[in-house]
């Protein structure tokens, strides 16, 4: 399986956290992710999202950009496995039903994306600096993925640039 670790993009600073918005600036990361998405030829099945409007956001806008140059119809979905502060085993109900075909792309938040990779790579949470906007890319295996997962990359906003 292939999982996309998405932080949410670069989010307004409004009091309501949990309704903040993506700025203009984390509309175009993720705009850019999803080209990058798309011309990696992997079969996207989910799209995931924490509950909070950034991350729904984030979703929303790389589904939309998979559907568009796949011709799926692919919905994101709001899983609150993903909203901030959930224990990282609780992700592990969002790999049921996935075969070694299959990737899924979760927006989520910090420090959550750093657990997550931790917890499938086995690397230190300290080993992943992860601003708004970075993808970390991970080959997963179906079954012993807990520290038996491979980082196939990882992306930060200035590095998708030439994505434009």
């Amino acid at each position: 399986m292939k999982i996309l670790l998405v932080r949410h993009g670069e989010a307004d600073s409004t009091l309501d956290d949990a309704k903040r918005k993506l700025t203009p600036g984390g509309k175009r990361d993720m705009i850019r992710i999803g080209r990058i998405i798309t011309g990696s030829n992997w079969m996207f099945s989910r799209f995931y999202s924490s509950p909070l409007d950034r991350a729904v956001e984030t979703a929303g806008i790389l589904c939309n950009a998979y559907n568009e140059n796949s011709g799926n119809s692919i919905g994101a979905e709001s899983k609150k496995e993903l909203a901030p502060g959930n224990p990282v085993e609780n992700i592990e109900s969002l790999l049921e039903g996935m075969n070694t075909s299959d990737a899924a792309v979760w927006a989520f938040h910090m420090p959550d994306v750093a657990a997550v990779a931790s917890y499938f790579t086995g690397l230190s949470e300290t080993s992943f600096y992860v601003p708004p906007g970075t993808v970390i890319a991970l080959n997963v295996p179906v079954s012993k993925y807990h520290h038996n997962s491979m980082m196939v990359y990882m992306l930060q906003p200035e590095q998708l640039l030439n994505f434009s």
